[in-house]
Order: structure tokens, then sequence, then C-alpha cells
């Protein structure tokens, strides 16, 4: 496992704990969250807000990983999302990181099409 793969992975842990001060300690100042819609959210601030929103209307709210790799200095992961507002299914996270830090969190539905975007397809 990456040192990249390991950050992210203890970011997911992070978010199935809720634990926001383990999330803020991994976002860059700069962070920009982009929903599953390709609606950005910018700043480390806005993005821990958007977090506490998220655990505290959905408590039971989880990602679950099936499988991640290595790209760059991008981690491509592919899973799907536990919750009691939200319907399960196939997800897609591009999760791209700058100077050990989480800078871009980009959630795609699983399609062909967007397997190709993040490079899971030729």
């Amino acid at each position: 496992m990456s040192d990249r793969s390991d950050m992210v992975l203890r970011f997911v842990h992070f978010i199935n704990d809720h634990n926001l001060k383990g999330l803020g300690s991994l976002l860059a100042k700069d962070h920009v969250y982009i929903d599953v819609d390709g609606r950005p959210t910018k700043g480390h601030d806005r993005i821990l807000d958007l977090w506490k929103n998220c655990f505290e209307h959905d408590p039971d709210y989880r990602i679950k990983i099936q499988l991640y790799m290595t790209q760059n200095d991008r981690v491509i992961m592919f899973g799907r999302i536990d919750s009691a507002t939200t319907s399960a299914k196939s997800l897609l996270w591009s999760v791209t990181t700058v100077d050990q830090l989480i800078a871009e969190w980009h959630v795609f539905e699983d399609t062909t099409q967007n397997r190709k975007k993040v490079g899971l397809m030729a």
C-alpha cells in the first residue's frame, strides 16, 4: 500500500467514524469536493461543514470501498455508500493528493463513461 492510498483510506475511515477532527487534519486548505452531480464546494472549512451536516442528517452514513488503485497523484476507488437516506448504488471516487493532503474528492456514478474518465478503462 502506498503512502497516498494509506492516507486516502484513513480519510475514508474518518468519514465512517464521523471524525471531523481527523478529516480536517487531512484536508488541504483549498480542498475541492465535487459531488456526483458535478457541483464543486471549495475550502477546508466549508468541506468540514458539509461533512458535519451529512453526519448530523444521516448518522448511518458509511463508505464501503471494494477496490482501489493509485494513479500518479490520485487514488481511484470503487464502492458504495451505506446510508439511511441514500439508496445504495455503486460509486467511483477520484481523490487527488498534494503534499500529503487531500486536495480534491470527486464522486462519480459508476458508469462505463465515468470509469473511462477516471482511468479504470481504456
